[in-house]
This record gives C-alpha cells, sequence and structure tokens, in this order.
C-alpha cells in the first residue's frame, strides 16, 4: 500500500476517534509509519498562557523539553515564528533556513543533539482556535510523499483535537436563557441600555450579566465574549 493510502486509512480512524487518547494514539501510529519518531501537538497560548499548558500530545524526548522551556525557547524558535505566520505545512529547515532570529542556531543545535535532525510543523486554524502540530525525523531529508502524508494526517488530526475542545467547552460552559439573550444583543451591537430597553430590565442589570458573562467565558470585553459564545456554539444568530 502507497504511503498516500495508508495516510487517508489513518485520517479514516481519526474522524471515528471518539476520545482525546484514542485520537492521540492514532495520530502518533501514523505519524511512525511515516517515518516520524516524535509528534506534539498543541494549541498557540493565549496571554497568560503558556504552551506547556495547551499541550494535547508530546512524545519528545523528556530531557529536550525540558531543557527547551526552561531556556525558554519558544521566543527565538524559528518553526513557531513562522506557525504563527503561516496557514501551510512546512519542514523545520525551511524555517531555519531563512530565519534571521537572534538565537535560532541555538534551538536547531538543541535538535540535531537529540536526534531531531529535521521534522514537519503544520499550522492549523480551526473554529477560533490554532493548533499546531509538529513532528521530528533523524533522516536529514524528509521526502515529498512523507511530506504529504503527514501534512494530511496533522490537518486532520489537530483539527479533530479542536474539535473535542470546542465540545468540551461546551459541555462546561452554561448560559441561562437570559444570559443567551442578552449575548445574541451585544453580538448585534446593542449597547447595554439598548437591551435593558429591548428585555425590559435596568442598564445595569444589563451590565452586571454582561460582567459575569466575561469572567465565566474566559473574554476580555464584551466584543470578544459575544464571538466566543458564537464560535463555541453557546449563542445562534
Amino acid at each position: 500500500m502507497s504511503i498516500e493510502l495508508k495516510a487517508f486509512d489513518f485520517i479514516e480512524d481519526v474522524e471515528n476517534s471518539i476520545d482525546e487518547e484514542s485520537l492521540a494514539k492514532t495520530i502518533q501510529m501514523g505519524f511512525e509509519e511515516f517515518g516520524f519518531e516524535s509528534v506534539v501537538a498543541l494549541k498557540l497560548p493565549g496571554p497568560n498562557e503558556t504552551m506547556e499548558d495547551n499541550m494535547y500530545i508530546n512524545s519528545r524526548n523528556s530531557e529536550f523539553a525540558t531543557v527547551y522551556f526552561e531556556q525558554d525557547m519558544t521566543g527565538f524558535d524559528p518553526v513557531v515564528e513562522q506557525c504563527a505566520n503561516s496557514f501551510s505545512a512546512f519542514t523545520w529547515s525551511s524555517a531555519y533556513n531563512v530565519s534571521d532570529i537572534k538565537g535560532a542556531e541555538k534551538v536547531h543545535s538543541l535538535a540535531q543533539d537529540y536526534k531531531m535532525k529535521d521534522g514537519i510543523a503544520i499550522p492549523v486554524p480551526v473554529l477560533g482556535s490554532f493548533g499546531v502540530l509538529s513532528a521530528s525525523t533523524t533522516q536529514s531529508d524528509i521526502l515529498p510523499t512523507q511530506f504529504h502524508a503527514a501534512s494530511l494526517l496533522g490537518m486532520a488530526g489537530m483539527t479533530k483535537l479542536l474539535t473535542f475542545e470546542r465540545q468540551k467547552k461546551q459541555r462546561s460552559v452554561k448560559l441561562s436563557p437570559r444570559e443567551k439573550e442578552i449575548l445574541q444583543w451585544v453580538a448585534v451591537g446593542k449597547t447595554d441600555r439598548e437591551i435593558a430597553e429591548i428585555m425590559s430590565l435596568s442598564p445595569n442589570t444589563i451590565r452586571n450579566h454582561v460582567e459575569n458573562i466575561k469572567v465565566r467565558i474566559n473574554a476580555p470585553n464584551r466584543t470578544a465574549a459575544a464571538v466566543k459564545a458564537l464560535v463555541d456554539g453557546l449563542i445562534h444568530l
């Protein structure tokens, strides 16, 4: 069986995964089949978050991970920089070759020390989140067939991981019918006073509801709260 057909078989297994644990195993098995020894899958961190807080899968050497995070190498890792500015899969070597970040060679050298000669990074934007799946190989060159198969599996796997997280959020955050109605009016641009008139409530009551909702769904402002609720399926327009 060709490597492309194997990729489609693994993608089918990804779609049929019923939980994050079985999904993680399928993703790791697929990448191993395509010649990649370690896999990391994570959501890019937001304010006051770290990469370690957002890991879904991490099968890298623990010593490498310890050194990487202790020295805060995310700030000068060309792969991380390109992930934040790209929507297409790319090889680590291509990121290193074009990088002018001071300290990038230190990240490259550390990876080489742990026999991670090259790798692939797959940025995946899904439903308001931005995930990255990255896998390393001991090979000096990644073949085009490997790259293509890994890209397909990575996109499918990361999308499924982010979908599981979205579903988990929907189950954990509950909004009352009144809160949902208030957020729906916020989403179409109504002010607290306008919403108060529509719902026959006081502006202070509306303001208090909006502030409580912002805290519960971890949004910095009313507009972000409405957008996040829409993305997570908590409200519908």
